[in-house]
């Protein structure tokens, strides 16, 4: 099963197929188990992993943090940024359950809608925009701060798609995975940054939140939850869901 490597002990060419084979019979016994398990959050202990994207941590992550510990006093939480890795470390184990928008699943990884955002545009509040609602023809003057999520919108900003659908000509200005960067352009400049009602408006009192108008419509988008698939109809997994989707109610603009 095992021979002798530099490093220690690797597995043979027939342990590694006999893990792939097997595998599938072992997640049906994991999920199998986990219906018939019985859930107590304040037993929870050992580590909770959770990956989550850029334009949701910057909101949740302090919040989210403080209510898993009032709700599971004995567990480790660990809030990580999602990144384009996220998805083989919920496969292998190494994540248990992530938050984002939309990814494309890889195998043994699933996923479940969590939550409808409603789109906001943030901007200086003295940024010469100065309605409350606003439309893609009156975003045009002004440049993009974007915020990057991996597996989402790594080769296009979706507001410059949106504003190229209405026949106009967006300008791209700043890209940034790191949510405060973005932050700090906006503040400075007259850009804009395409968010949500998520955003946390309150900590940051030189900033307002417009409403993007869409062909007379508001916008919005989802935010789904990751996890492996043999974690289903786990008990552990369906609370953490519920937990985060409270929190992020609590956190959304009035």
């Amino acid at each position: 099963m095992f021979v002798k490597a530099p490093q220690g002990l690797t597995a043979t060419p027939f342990a590694v197929d006999l893990a792939q084979k097997i595998a599938p019979f072992l997640d049906g016994l994991a999920t199998v188990l986990n219906e018939k398990t019985e859930f107590a959050a304040a037993e929870l202990s050992g580590a909770l992993k959770i990956a989550v994207a850029p334009i949701v941590l910057t909101s949740l992550s302090g919040a989210l943090f403080q209510h898993l510990k009032l709700v599971a006093p004995n567990a480790t939480i660990e809030l990580i940024g999602w990144n384009k890795e996220t998805l083989n470390d919920i496969r292998s184990g190494e994540i248990l359950f992530g938050i984002s928008m939309e990814q494309k699943l890889i195998q043994s990884v699933s996923a479940r809608a969590l939550v409808e955002l409603n789109s906001r545009v943030i901007v200086r509040k003295d940024h010469p925009l100065t309605h409350s609602e606003v439309t893609p023809k009156a975003l045009e003057p002004f440049a993009i701060a974007s915020i990057h999520t991996a597996g989402w919108n790594d080769n296009k900003t979706l507001a410059a798609d949106v504003m190229k659908e209405q026949g106009l000509t967006p300008t791209i200005g700043f890209r940034s995975e790191f949510v405060m960067a973005v932050v700090d352009v906006i503040e400075h400049t007259d850009f804009f940054m395409p968010h949500s009602d998520l955003f946390p408006l309150k900590r940051f009192p030189n900033l307002k939140a417009l409403t993007p108008i869409v062909n007379g419509e508001q916008m919005s988008f989802t935010v789904f939850c990751y996890f492996h698939t043999k974690y289903t109809n786990s008990a552990l997994i369906s609370w953490l869901e519920r937990q985060v989707r409270l929190v992020i109610e609590q956190e959304r603009m009035e």
